[in-house]
């Protein structure tokens, strides 16, 4: 059998969750300035893009609030390691989320998909943000 190779290229449309943050894009056009094309996949967030939207922890917790803690909760599935309503247990668990949205892992199938917007605010404040 033959193996196809999938090659990743940098998900510039992501770009669009600057806009939807409030930074100023009454046209559509990105506030960065870059061009955008067309998604290869839709996971995975450039560094580029966080360097841009610098989300707080306040914006990704009140993402984490409304679209993980059905699960992420103490009451939720993911058990009480994984309770996020607990801001230490969230911020000790920055580089998991930040993988896990990247591989596009969680949400998990079946459950509603984030946006590219709310991925994008999640995962850049995961890999370093406030």
């Amino acid at each position: 059998m033959k193996s196809e190779r999938r090659t990743r290229t940098t998900p510039r449309w992501l770009l669009l969750g600057i806009c939807t943050l409030g930074t100023g894009c009454a046209s559509g056009e990105p506030a960065s300035g870059l061009k955008m094309s067309s998604p290869v996949g839709k996971c995975g967030v450039a560094s580029e893009l966080c360097a841009k939207l610098k989300p707080s922890f306040a914006q990704a917790n009140a993402l984490v609030a409304t679209r993980c803690t059905k699960c992420h909760s103490p009451d939720g599935v993911a058990g009480p390691e994984h309770d996020f309503t607990v801001d230490a247990t969230l911020h000790g668990h920055r580089s998991n989320i930040a993988a896990q949205i990247n591989a596009c892992s969680m949400p998990p199938p079946g459950a509603t998909a984030l946006t590219d917007t709310e991925r994008a605010v999640i995962a850049c404040w995961a890999m370093g943000g406030e």
